[in-house]
């Protein structure tokens, strides 16, 4: 790897671990679930619409899906990737004052 190439490497690493990026959990602001899926991956991101109008997300879910879900219709991982994104975030999303939206 060049010198520029692990710079950039490292300024992507501490982006995503500052609080610039992720802001902490609050339940008392309303949640916002995105996830989505391709053919061998589901994703998901919890944000949350802070106190200045800003969404920010709180957390990141990234797996890789097994051989047998794998063979799933597109439209059945777009679903496992919600039903994971749920059990993933289940004491957030239940204690949550707000709707998910």
């Amino acid at each position: 790897m060049t010198p520029e190439a692990s710079r950039a490497f490292d300024q992507l690493k501490q982006a995503f671990c500052s609080e610039v990026v992720l802001a902490h959990f609050n339940p008392d602001l309303k949640c916002i679930l995105e996830t989505d899926a391709s053919d061998y991956v589901y994703a998901a991101v919890l944000s949350q619409i802070q106190s200045d109008d800003t969404i920010r997300p709180v957390a990141y879910l990234s797996k890789k899906m097994t051989p047998t879900e794998c063979n799933y219709e597109i439209y059945d991982k777009e679903l496992l990737a919600i039903v994971r994104a749920f059990e993933e975030w289940r004491p957030e999303l239940a204690g949550a004052a707000d709707t998910v939206e």
